[in-house]
């Protein structure tokens, strides 16, 4: 059976029928969930590498982050540790929030971290600066020059998509319980053109059990 569309999740994705189940009613049933799962579909129907859709897969990353990575990370990292605030006024206590939030370059650099013990993922190459100026000049409609190294050309969006698509679904699937050794096995195997990396030829050197 299918957990997400066109990853084909079988024996070689999971490891017994009761975790297929767990992933199944996940998939179904999580709320939190649901908006990410919906971009990752959208995704997926997409015939090109547009703006939107690089916008569409970089906003389902950053969610990702937002709703099941950033408590954990503030709460491991005493920087981001809330302060007794209750003598600070009201504007510099928004400010001090403001401080407080998790860059959009640290929860990728953390989540490509996370990852990077999958071959795929440890091969492709993160332009953040690129990435991170390239969201905020096109989901504002920055004048041209007022944000640099933002991208343009198509090649661009297809590079940065396609990667950013892969730890789309490394975060996905590894929500749903998937180990990672299947989950880089899945980006190998994947059908829909935005799951393969340019570097989808590389082979896993340890395989999972049929």
């Amino acid at each position: 059976f299918s957990v997400l569309p066109m990853i084909s999740v079988s024996s070689r994705l999971t490891t017994t029928p009761t975790i297929q189940y767990i992933n199944t009613y996940r998939y179904h049933t999580d709320e939190a969930f649901k908006p990410i799962k919906d971009y990752f579909i959208d995704i997926l129907r997409r015939k090109d590498y547009s703006i939107a859709g690089f916008l569409q897969v970089i906003q389902a990353v950053d969610g990702y982050w937002q709703r099941f990575k950033d408590e954990e990370y503030k709460r491991n990292n005493p920087e981001y540790a809330k302060r007794n605030k209750g003598h600070i006024e009201k504007e510099k206590e928004k400010e001090k929030e403001k401080e407080k939030e998790v860059s959009l370059k640290t929860a990728l650099e953390k989540l490509v971290d996370e990852f990077n013990d999958i071959p795929i993922i440890k091969d492709l190459q993160f332009n953040y600066k690129s990435i991170i100026n390239t969201r905020h000049h096109y989901s504002h409609l920055l004048k041209d020059g007022k944000k640099t190294n933002v991208m343009h050309e198509y090649k661009e969006f297809r590079s940065a998509t396609k990667s950013l698509s892969a730890l789309l679904v490394c975060c996905i699937l590894e929500h749903l319980g998937v180990d990672k050794i299947s989950i880089g096995n899945s980006l190998i195997n994947a059908s829909s053109h935005f799951l393969r990396p340019d570097n989808r030829d590389i082979e896993l050197t340890i395989e999972t059990n049929s």
